[in-house]
């Protein structure tokens, strides 16, 4: 099966289960310390000033597949990009947080085995 449907499916799938077992995304942003939550996700920072940009990496996805990167603030997905890993499975990238409070940065893709991953960040920008 080809791995984007593959991935569509699984960042659907991810989702669905948060509904489902009540969690929203403001829950998840709440509870989120600043720095790595989940996964081998780096930030150049854990703390910029608002409007401040930081740079975001993962590794350990299946190569050349797609990676959505998302970030939450309060509940509310305000960003959303597609990355897609290089031949190492790879993928890093530059956000620019414009909402004040913890941003929630999170990483959903296939890891090197195509195996669902999700990768999660903390960031306060002030």
């Amino acid at each position: 099966m080809p791995c984007r449907p593959v991935l569509a499916a699984l960042a659907a799938a991810a989702l669905a289960v948060l509904a489902t077992v009540g969690l929203s995304p403001a829950i998840a942003s709440a509870a989120t310390p600043y720095g790595v939550v989940s996964g081998s996700a780096t930030s150049s920072a854990t703390s910029v000033a608002r409007g401040g940009a930081v740079d975001v990496a993962g590794d350990n996805f299946c190569p050349s597949t797609s990676v959505a990167l998302t970030v939450v603030n309060s509940g509310d997905t305000y960003i959303t990009k597609t990355l897609t890993a290089d031949s190492d499975g790879s993928v890093s990238t530059k956000v620019t947080l414009t909402k004040s409070g913890t941003n929630t940065i999170n990483l959903t893709g296939q890891t090197s085995d195509c195996n669902g991953q999700s990768q999660v960040l903390g960031v306060k920008a002030r």
